[in-house]
């Protein structure tokens, strides 16, 4: 069994990521990665951060799908980002 790790993203930086943070952490999250970018940009440090850190078995644990991107057809320019972790959980 893996390891849960969070994704938190704002659009803005007047908004704050704290929120997310925290109910990701409740959800068991070890370890939080965050962005501070439009959801239909693709060029996202803490997620590519977060992929990077992962191994086969962990869990990307978000609060909203949206979170991962505007729409949940695109999630990523490359669903082969996902490879090697298998569950997405919504906290």
């Amino acid at each position: 069994m893996g390891d849960v790790l969070g994704y938190a993203r704002v659009s803005t930086g007047d908004q704050d990521v704290t929120g997310q943070t925290m109910r990701l952490e409740q959800a068991g999250a070890i370890r939080v990665f965050t962005d501070v970018r439009s959801g239909k940009s693709m060029d996202r440090p803490g997620l590519a951060g977060l992929l990077a850190y992962s191994r086969s078995g962990d869990t990307l644990a978000v609060v909203r799908l949206d979170r991962l991107g505007r729409s949940l057809d695109r999630k990523t320019p490359d669903q082969a980002y996902f490879d090697g972790l298998p569950q997405i959980a919504v906290a």
